[in-house]
């Protein structure tokens, strides 16, 4: 079966070299109560990439909504899992971080000197490919456990990919910080102009 709605609503949105194809379509369902259920959807075409996602119930008129979204809440719905990304540098600094507070006493293990600073330079010396993915973080802490330390970090180092952090996908924070804002303002303005019409 096939059904052809109404079009889309459709924006094009310019910033800083950026742009992306935004389209809404927003419609309301009778609920039990008796009030109207606000229901939408939007589809992003855009230089950072291409997302969706529908709500079945807003609470509020459809670009109202929008428009009070978060970034974690919205690109939670538009990406899922892959909003979060590993962060190489990020999962290199915090190791040696780790050495260096299990050498100062700062956790619940015993560092030498000798012990921390051999530990430092094997991880210095394979950041470039412990910073590539989160494979090779964990295979390159996974050889500085096998190879290079004594007991002192042993159990710091026996789960790898525990010390891995995260960051927020560099495509969506893109998106939030060039093209949102833009469309988030014409999003109220509209939402206001439909407020208005609806009580004249």
């Amino acid at each position: 079966m096939i059904t052809k709605d109404d079009p889309c609503e459709t924006y094009q949105v310019r910033n800083k070299g950026e742009w992306a194809t935004i389209c809404l379509r927003q419609w309301t369902r009778e609920s039990t109560d008796g009030h109207p259920r606000h229901c939408g959807e939007i589809m992003i075409h855009s230089s950072f990439g291409s997302w969706a996602n529908s709500w079945g119930h807003c609470g509020t008129p459809f670009k109202s909504f929008l428009a009070s979204l978060d970034f974690g809440y919205l690109f939670g719905k538009l990406m899922g899992t892959d909003l979060r990304k590993f962060d190489g540098e990020g999962s290199v600094k915090a190791i040696k971080q780790l050495i260096l507070e299990c050498r100062r006493g700062k956790r619940y293990c015993h560092v030498s000197k000798d012990e921390a600073r051999e530990a430092w330079d094997a991880v210095e010396n394979s950041s470039s490919e412990a910073e590539s993915s989160l494979d090779a973080f964990v295979r390159v802490l996974r050889d500085v456990y096998d190879e290079r330390i004594g007991d002192g970090l042993r159990e710091q180092f026996e789960e790898p990919w525990n010390h891995a952090v995260d960051k927020d996908n560099p495509q969506a924070v893109g998106f939030w910080e060039h093209i949102w804002p833009e469309f988030k303002a014409l999003l109220e303005k509209e939402a206001l102009e439909e407020k208005a019409a609806q009580t004249s």
